[in-house]
């Protein structure tokens, strides 16, 4: 994957004249209710991570705009000890449906990276406890999803959004689900 083409899509879209930006804060559930959060083995159940983000909004016709998102997760707990972030890529269209009220839509990117000091650690696999490598180099990976999300517009400068991921669509043995809510400024 070609990564230069990537960032200057988004330097492009970010600094473009006709764009209005945002900028937002909120929480980042990553794979709600199938990941392992704990050495006791209690999954996932939605868990938020601190996440920070800046949009575009760009007029496109038809009562579509264009949302090209991108954000950064940080996530602060970790069971075995590892450190851990999220670079979110959106690439959204926008359907605005009343006068308050937007609707989100599109394709994603999560590139996640991860690092450790490297060892051991024992995990409950059901009624037994099982020993998972944690890494000692550093470790990256890219997932895509669909997603679908609703921004509520609570005045001229604050929005406020839910957004729903979708990973491993046409893969049901792989099917994840993860969420994002946000407050949103415009600039």
């Amino acid at each position: 994957m070609n990564y230069r083409f990537i960032f200057f899509f988004f330097v492009f879209l970010f600094f473009a004249p006709v764009a209005i930006s945002m900028v937002g804060i909120g929480g980042y559930a990553p794979f709600a209710w199938t990941t392992q959060e704990d050495v006791e083995g209690n999954t996932n159940s939605g868990t938020f991570f601190p996440m920070v983000s800046v949009n575009t909004i760009y007029p496109i016709g038809y009562q579509h705009l264009i949302v090209p998102e991108i954000g950064f997760v940080y996530h602060n707990k970790s069971f075995d000890n590892t450190k851990k972030y999220t670079f979110i890529f959106l690439a959204d269209l926008a359907w605005p449906i009343y006068n308050r009220l937007v609707i989100r839509y599109g394709l994603s990117g999560f590139w996640t990276y991860i690092s450790g000091d490297g060892g051991t650690i024992a995990l409950s696999n059901g009624a037994s406890m099982t020993s998972f490598a944690v890494p000692e180099t550093s470790i990256t990976s890219f997932n895509s999803a669909i997603d679908f999300g609703l921004d509520f517009v609570i005045d001229s400068h604050f929005t406020v959004r839910g957004e729903f991921f979708l990973f491993g669509l046409l893969n049901e043995n792989a099917r994840q689900y993860s969420y994002l809510f946000s407050l949103n400024y415009y600039l």
